[in-house]
């Protein structure tokens, strides 16, 4: 879990309070009480009242009968809804997919079942969503459970960051300007949303009064692939020639086959079935005057602009060079004083084998003789002392030649996490940011009464947590960490998130 929201640039600033009311639990949809312990389950069943059931299996070369778990998945899910122990059945939210419409004939959608099942794109995904929207509708009319379908259009990176899965289908169309150095031209009009919209959207309506039946979540803001996109992504920095779809099919074809080097090769048939003819594009227009009535962020959500594809871009760059990246991290442990920063830095330097660089040992004997009279470090001091700190990060990453090396620093302000994050610029280093977050003063100064033999006391525990500043939304190489459980939970975190950002290069 934790991963997968560094990944999307989120974690950085999720508070304590909110972490950890996060309970991810390892399932299997498929079985009936969805692979869960049976306490787990009934405890489940007795308090749940919405469901947002978003997990489908999202590949476009299987056909309907891979997609049979998903499909048992979602009846699994709406037999816990009528399981709740209240008045009324938990309330059912289906993500479905405009895939599934995508075959409607004259090209408006309505906020409704299609009058067909050939309808749905000629693709198992597609069919295997409109398949469970039919099953939403039958368990509202048979059972009176409030069951909507939210049919979700194309999502993209979210308006933040320009976080995108760098695996599905556009961004893969977007890397062919690196791999084969063209895009198709494609006379047609997307209607995207942004990640976070699309979630806001979706909370908005599963919290509202809605009753059961289909909203189409789709930005009735459109724009032109060829005027519009085009441009805006060659603004951005790509570089590519601008070919027709077939010979844009026919140069995937003829590319690199190792998915390795050349990712777009893995959707080459998907794309060939879309873009290997002739044929005039179609514009599919979804009505979504339901939806907009209970949600507001979508009724607001803006046209796609150069700001967002920007955004878009740029990440998507970062994540096709990380293969490529073998710049040495800096993995700072910080926190206020008698959060345990010593003791998860020796644990990490001793189990991954990594140098240790421990910031007091950097600090003037001035300014040690400061702390020791509970007097806190001016600005000042410690921009001194960052300076000093990161002269010795790149001594002992040049003597080494380590991966990674792990350092001791409180790092309680952004400007001071942003003086270490100066190695970038001037050694290469990159950073991560381990923040041992406690949340009880007190606790900290009975930490600190218990170290014997350290020049700080427990007088400095208010300075140090006055001056702690949570992550700026820019911030995104800091990792949170609740250091008030025990050593061993905490220990076994931070080597976690060490491995994980090695691997998020």
């Amino acid at each position: 879990m934790r991963s997968s929201l560094r990944e999307r640039l989120v974690y950085h600033q999720l508070p304590l309070h909110a972490r950890s009311k996060i309970v991810a639990l390892p399932s299997s949809l498929g079985e009936e009480q969805l692979g869960l312990e049976p306490g787990r389950y009934d405890e489940i069943a007795r308090d749940v009242t919405h469901v947002i059931h978003l997990a489908w299996s999202v590949n476009f070369n299987k056909g309907l009968g891979s997609f049979e778990d998903c499909i048992a998945g979602a009846r699994n899910l709406l037999n816990l809804c009528l399981k709740a122990k209240r008045p009324q059945p938990a309330k059912f939210n289906f993500c479905s997919s405009v895939s599934a419409t995508a075959a409607t004939p004259g090209g408006v959608v309505p906020e409704a079942l299609p009058e067909s099942l050939s309808y749905a794109q000629n693709m198992g995904y597609a069919q295997s969503k409109l398949v469970t929207e039919h099953l939403c509708d039958r368990a509202s009319k048979e059972r009176g459970l409030i069951a909507r379908v939210l049919r979700v259009g194309q999502i993209i990176g979210d308006t933040k960051h320009g976080m995108w899965n760098d695996t599905e289908a556009i961004p893969m169309i977007f890397q062919t300007a690196k791999t084969i150095g063209a895009l198709p031209a494609l006379d047609e009009q997307p209607s995207w949303l942004p990640v976070d919209v699309v979630a806001k959207s979706t909370i908005e309506i599963a919290c509202s009064a809605a009753g059961s039946g289909v909203m189409n979540l789709v930005n009735h803001n459109s724009f032109h692939w060829n005027n519009d996109l085009l441009p805006l992504i060659r603004k951005a920095g790509l570089d590519f020639e601008e070919v027709s779809q077939q010979e844009w099919v026919r140069r995937l074809r003829a590319s690199s086959q190792d998915p390795a080097e050349n990712a777009p090769i893995k959707l080459v048939e998907f794309f060939a079935s879309k873009y290997d003819n002739d044929r005039p594009r179609k514009s599919v227009q979804h009505i979504t005057s339901k939806a907009q009535s209970f949600s507001p962020s979508l009724q607001n959500a803006s046209v796609v602009d150069g700001a967002l594809i920007g955004k878009i871009v740029s990440q998507l760059s970062r994540k096709w060079l990380r293969a490529h990246n073998a710049e040495p991290l800096v993995v700072v442990v910080g926190g206020p004083c008698g959060s345990g920063k010593s003791t998860i830095a020796e644990s990490l330097s001793a189990g991954l084998g990594l140098p240790l660089v421990e910031g007091d040992d950097t600090h003037t004997n001035a300014a040690r003789e400061s702390m020791a009279n509970n007097v806190p470090l001016t600005d000042s001091d410690r921009l001194t002392w960052l300076a000093h700190l990161r002269g010795a990060i790149m001594d002992r990453l040049r003597v080494t030649k380590a991966p990674a090396v792990v350092v001791t620093c409180s790092a309680l302000k952004g400007i001071y996490r942003d003086e270490l994050r100066a190695l970038k610029t001037i050694a290469g280093f990159r950073t991560a940011f381990i923040m041992l977050e406690i949340g009880d003063r007190q606790e900290l100064r009975v930490r600190l009464e218990e170290r014997k033999g350290h020049y700080m006391g427990s007088a400095m525990v208010d300075a140090q947590v006055d001056a702690l500043e949570a992550a700026r939304e820019d911030e995104i190489d800091v990792v949170p960490v609740d250091a008030s459980r025990s050593p061993e939970q905490v220990k076994e975190e931070c080597w976690s998130i060490v491995r994980e950002t090695l691997c998020l290069a």
